[in-house]
């Protein structure tokens, strides 16, 4: 007889249930991912629910409920080793905790962390992108770019370009559309060498791809090894304490961005990160801040700047989306020479109101210069019938620089824009021809700079219209063509000039003289104490430092060597290396650059390795060294440098070297090239050895270049 079993009362059960119901409710952060997760061979989807950085909890729904697991129990997740994404979620909290401690600002609460592979990471940022864009305005804007010189072949083929610019991220980006810290999870040599395929236990090759061990990297440490990848990390969760002690204004958060003011607090938020990600810097290294040198040094360049589209963007739009690390760097820095980080701070409760007094910090912290504001009259019934507005911006002193730049020489443009003192752009559409009116009314701080940016405006029409025909009524004071395009106008009275563009002719008359009516005020300046004499100082401090900061001047050593069965040796520089028989000794003695180059025979161009060497002006950690004698090289008109490709720590010869490796072409031939720029010190001198060979070598030629680097060795005093 078969007794039946005794019933369990479901107790026991709903016991261990109830905790991870309240587990799960009591995570950190109710915002979770979805993910795609491998456990014993099968795929299954899951979500991470925000918990200990060390625990990396993932929620999964299955057929007979829901169940938790931990990533010891997880193979994969997104393709990524469950075990890296902790450690990057620890390296990224112990960030977040260090960027608070150093700026004085404190954590809104649990920062939602996205971890994607590099290709997924792009395509969500992307993603964000197309959310936070007005197509509409976009595409408007796109004509108007293009009638102001900057042209462009469409408005998709401008999106494109303009959402490439957004998603590349080699680290992180922070979004604050989406209020969550994008991370790339791949391994720092797989996002910085793509295709090696090398797995994490392998050390990658050394710069020049060649097999010998005598050149070879050293293991990074950490989840994020290199500085690089740690500046621009910590870089991006400074974004995220702006955001939630700060938030982002709906003019700023909107793209395209429109309007002089949202310009410029968008830039000073950037110069104040990039400021804080130098001050990062200078901790790890342990070196006074101003001793660190400019962001391109530190972070390399612009992962864009590899892409063949993003690259082939005009270049008005690479230098609008630097603006930050341009006018807002310094800003930032002269908020934090005259008040520290509570400085900085203070700065957002009384952010710059336009880009001028972002580029002249002066214009701020002394007297306070505040922008004109127009007031057009109404001018509807000045234009034909069916004619409508779509557009309307303040474009401000840095925009005109840079839509000047496009038709006339970069200083002139300057020249031109300086002095501004308020402006209106507004653009009316006629829907059956489509075409554009341009109305831009300006005000200038003096009659000297109206005049000046009059002259400058005139002269780029003759470069942006096929020769304008000049109409009955110009003078000294007011041009006017006709073109295809209809009439165009600029004209000078006092201190304000007005521009009409594609202007129907029975119509400029009368458009002319309604736009000499606008109205022009300006607000009262807030009461503060000027600070227009420390703020000049500060600028020229900050750029003096710079300056010694990228080893700018430092002159190297020249001497004869002497060459002994195939090994050179210079006594006063205090090194030897060897010379393979197919290759040439060249010494520079007063040019610029290595004090001595190998040349391979027949390929002077294409493969070649340089050694520089001079007295070390301070003890300075060698990661820093490379850096800055990366950029005073890079400095020259020899390449052309297209990206970053990797630095990291290496030996050479046995000694401790570190490297930064470009990706770079010969501006005549625009071959392509593997550039590595190694520097060590040794004996109180630095060295910098300089690898290069195109892309498309072939091994025996990298095993030579390595083979000359591993043969370097230093004559100690």
């Amino acid at each position: 007889m078969v007794r039946p079993r005794p019933h369990r009362h479901p107790r026991p059960l709903l016991l261990p249930l109830l905790g991870l119901v309240c587990l799960l409710a009591s995570a950190r952060g109710a915002a979770a991912q979805d993910v795609v997760l491998l456990k014993n061979g099968s795929e299954m989807e899951g979500r991470i629910v925000e918990d200990a950085d060390d625990a990396l909890l993932i929620q999964v729904d299955q057929p007979l409920g829901r169940v938790a697991l931990r990533y010891r129990d997880v193979e994969l997740v997104n393709n990524i080793p469950a075990e890296r994404i902790v450690q990057l979620r620890l390296q990224a909290s112990d960030l977040v905790r260090r960027a608070a401690a150093l700026r004085g600002l404190a954590a809104g609460g649990p920062l939602k962390r996205t971890f994607l592979s590099a290709g997924a990471l792009e395509s969500a940022l992307g993603a964000q992108y197309d959310q936070r864009v007005v197509h509409d305005l976009e595409t408007c804007r796109h004509f108007v770019l293009g009638k102001l010189g900057v042209a462009i072949e469409s408005p998709d083929t401008q999106h494109h370009f303009l959402r490439d610019l957004h998603a590349e991220a080699a680290v992180a980006r922070y979004d604050s559309f989406a209020k969550a810290l994008f991370l790339s999870a791949e391994e720092a040599q797989r996002r910085s060498n793509p295709g090696e395929g090398k797995s994490p236990a392998v050390a990658p090759k050394a710069p020049g791809s060649g097999a010998s061990p005598a050149v070879r990297t050293a293991s990074p440490p950490g989840a994020y090894g290199s500085i690089e990848e740690r500046a621009r990390l910590f870089h991006e969760v400074v974004h995220s304490l702006q955001d939630q002690n700060f938030p982002v204004s709906e003019a700023e958060g909107r793209l395209p961005l429109l309007g002089d003011a949202p310009r410029a607090a968008a830039a000073f938020r950037e110069g104040d990160a990039l400021l804080s990600s130098l001050a990062f810097v200078a901790e790890e290294l342990k070196v006074g801040l101003e001793d660190v040198p400019e962001p391109g040094v530190v972070f390399g360049l612009p992962p864009h700047l590899g892409r063949r589209s993003a690259a082939s963007l005009p270049r008005y739009f690479h230098d609008a989306s630097r603006l930050g690390a341009h006018g807002g760097l310094s800003f930032a820095e002269v908020a934090f020479t005259l008040g520290g980080w509570r400085g900085v701070n203070r700065i957002y409760k009384d952010l710059p109101r336009s880009t001028e007094q972002l580029l002249h910090p002066e214009k701020y912290f002394g007297v306070r210069d505040l922008p004109e504001e127009a007031v057009l009259p109404e001018l509807q019934q000045g234009l034909p019938a069916g004619w409508s507005e779509v557009y309307r911006e303040v474009l401000g002193e840095a925009e005109l620089f840079l839509l000047l730049r496009e038709s006339v020489p970069e200083e002139q443009a300057r020249q031109a824009a300086a002095g501004w003192g308020g402006d209106l752009l507004v653009v009316y559409r006629q829907p059956r021809s489509e075409a554009l009116l341009l109305l831009l009314v300006t005000s200038w701080d003096t009659e000297a700079d109206a005049g000046e940016f009059f002259e400058t405006w005139k002269a780029s029409l003759g470069r942006r219209y096929v020769k304008p025909t000049d109409a009955p009524g110009c003078s000294a004071t007011c041009y006017v063509a006709d073109t295809i395009e209809r009439r165009i106008s600029v004209e000078r009275q006092g201190r304000q000039v007005v521009v009409l563009e594609g202007c129907p002719p029975a119509n400029a008359e009368s458009l002319r003289s309604r736009l000499w009516s606008t109205t022009w005020s300006r607000a009262e300046p807030p009461a503060t104490r000027p600070h227009a004499a420390e703020a000049t100082a500060a600028v020229e401090r900050w750029a003096a430092a710079r300056k010694r900061a990228n080893l700018e001047g430092l002159a190297s050593e020249r001497a004869p060597g002497r060459e002994e069965r195939g090994r050179y040796a210079n006594a006063t520089l205090h090194f030897a290396i060897s010379r393979p028989d197919d290759w040439l000794v060249e010494e520079a003695k007063d040019a610029p650059g290595a004090a001595v180059r190998l040349l391979r025979s027949g390929d002077p161009l294409g493969t070649a390795v340089a050694v520089e060497s001079g007295a070390l002006p301070e003890a300075i950690p060698l990661p820093l060294l490379a850096l800055r004698l990366a950029r005073r090289t890079r400095a020259g008109d020899e390449l052309t440098v297209d990206r970053l490709v990797w630095n990291g720590p290496l030996l050479v010869g046995g000694r401790a070297a570190y490297s930064v490796v470009f990706r770079a072409f010969a501006p005549r031939s625009r071959l392509p090239l593997r550039v590595a720029y190694t520097a060590l010190a040794a004996g109180g001198r630095w060295y910098l050895l300089t690898s290069r060979s195109p892309e498309s070598s072939t091994e025996p030629v990298r095993e030579t270049v390595d083979r000359i680097l591993e043969s370097f060795a230093t004559l100690d005093q």
